[in-house]
């Protein structure tokens, strides 16, 4: 099943895939995935917790692509309903077709290595969204804008939900 789709400028197709029928259907959430796979229109090349930083639950939330072909992707696998079973998350992924870096909380200010969703704006600044859980309730519902070169073009970056933005002044 494919859950997340992404094209890069070249024509690849770039998925995070489930080998499982959805376990909830309110929440259409699988327990854990196949990885990454990039299809070229003819290879199918298959990015796990093999052969990449992917968390060894293989979740893959939000496929982006930079202006420089690079593929940003957020990891969190999720609770189902009342269901238990282990949370983990690699943190924001960068793939730039050779390499793999991992940007996790153990080192960036990242807030916990599972990020639900993430987006580019014009700037390739990526935004992107983590939920704290306790237990079986959200605490935080946490928004932020990451760029490992540092943030160009955002005046304010909102740190939280419950935070309230105060206009920039020159």
């Amino acid at each position: 099943l494919v859950r997340i789709l992404a094209a890069d400028r070249v024509g690849n197709l770039w998925m995070g895939l489930s080998n499982e029928t959805y376990v909830n259907q309110k929440h259409q959430e699988p327990r854990s995935m196949i990885g990454l796979v990039k299809f070229d229109g003819t290879n199918w090349t298959l990015y796990n917790n093999q052969n990449s930083p992917l968390h060894k639950d293989n979740y893959v939330n939000a496929i982006a692509i930079d202006k420089k072909g690079n593929k940003w992707i957020a990891t969190a696998s999720h609770r189902i309903g009342d269901e238990t079973y282990a949370l983990g998350g690699a943190g924001i992924l960068k793939f730039d077709d050779k390499e793999w870096t991992a940007y996790t909380k153990e080192n960036t200010p990242l807030p916990d290595n599972r990020i639900n969703w993430l987006g580019l704006d014009n700037n390739d600044n990526i935004w992107f969204h983590h939920i704290l859980e306790h237990g079986n309730s959200i605490v935080v519902a946490f928004w932020g804008v990451f760029n490992p070169n540092g943030l160009v073009g955002i005046p304010v970056a909102p740190t939280a939900v419950h935070e309230r933005l105060t206009p920039f002044e020159d």
